[in-house]
């Protein structure tokens, strides 16, 4: 018997009742169950009313071979988590756990852990001799958390622009296709990235605990409006105006067209409906509907002199 309790059967020809003794006790005892009996050989006693005796030696053993596991362990939220246990020559098993858990399997699963699932697992285990119990304590740690951000979508497609990370920093930077997107930074190329709606992911782990979780955020690319221009000339004292449908034919349409001296788009040209000074200028449009300006575009415009004539 391997859970310490011993059970005595006794007959008598009489029919009297009997009484049982163990270990050499002195007083005999009613009923015939003995428990919390440890590891050993035992002499049992059975007396009937008459006084007539029998004897017989009983043997407590520890069963081999039996212990309970669980991997992995701890185990993260979220997570499956395999329960275990090697016993020899068993024909049933009974498991218990936090939240009223069962199972009759020998190696049942967890899956889908929660906090609360952490605990003590307990196994009873049956062979034709013996009964025996087994114990495991599973430890579930939380996940880590995380938030990610990018300020300003949707983004024209221009420049860059890069997360703001609340939580668990470290992880990894991934997005569906068409994103220029840095892996270790999150920084975003928008000039570089396709037009369209991205989701993006942020996969991140706990060093400690070894768990990971991940978590997502959309952002917008919307494509920059274009601006084609066409070089002008007249002659003097005439002046070009730019403002002219003519100068920005094939544009996309619906621009607010603004106009500057130098390339950097910092200056702006002050008469651009009468320019009279040959140069290179600047136009740079803005498409309200999306918010996005053009890049800045050259545009050549040159004053020719009039021919000198002597008569």
């Amino acid at each position: 018997f391997a859970t310490g309790s011993l059970t005595i059967v006794a007959n008598s020809a009489s029919g009297s009742a009997l009484q049982y003794s163990i270990d050499n006790g002195v007083t005999y005892q009613s009923p015939n169950v003995f428990t919390s009996v440890a590891v050993g050989n035992y002499p049992v006693v059975v007396k009937d009313i008459c006084g007539n005796t029998a004897a017989y030696t009983a043997s407590v053993v520890q069963a081999t071979g039996i212990s309970a596991t669980a991997s992995p362990n701890p185990v993260c939220v979220g997570g499956i988590d395999q329960l275990s246990v090697n016993a020899i020559g068993a024909t049933s098993y009974e498991w218990s756990g936090p939240n009223g858990y069962t199972s009759s399997l020998q190696n049942p699963k967890l899956t889908n852990v929660q906090l609360t699932d952490a605990g003590i697992y307990t196994v009873t285990v049956t062979s034709p001799s013996c009964v025996n119990v087994a114990s495991v304590t599973v430890v579930v740690n939380d996940l880590p958390t995380a938030s990610i951000s990018y300020s300003g979508s949707p983004f024209c497609a221009t420049s860059t622009t890069s997360p703001t990370i609340i939580g668990t920093t470290g992880g990894t930077f991934s997005s569906t296709t068409g994103l220029s997107i840095n892996a270790t930074t999150g920084e975003i190329n928008l000039a570089s990235s396709a037009t369209g709606t991205y989701t993006i992911t942020y996969a991140f782990s706990n060093t400690i605990t070894t768990c990971s979780n991940t978590t997502t955020t959309s952002i917008q690319v919307r494509g920059l409006p274009l601006v084609v221009t066409h070089d002008r000339s007249t002659c003097n004292p005439s002046a070009v105006d730019l403002t002219a449908a003519a100068v920005t034919t094939s544009s996309t349409t619906g621009l607010t067209y603004t106009y500057f001296t130098n390339a950097a788009g910092t200056t702006t040209l002050t008469n651009p409906n009468a320019v009279n000074a040959s140069g290179t200028y600047y136009i740079k449009g803005y498409l309200a509907s999306t918010g996005c300006y053009s890049l800045v575009t050259p545009v050549d415009v040159t004053i020719n002199p009039k021919p000198i004539v002597v008569i």
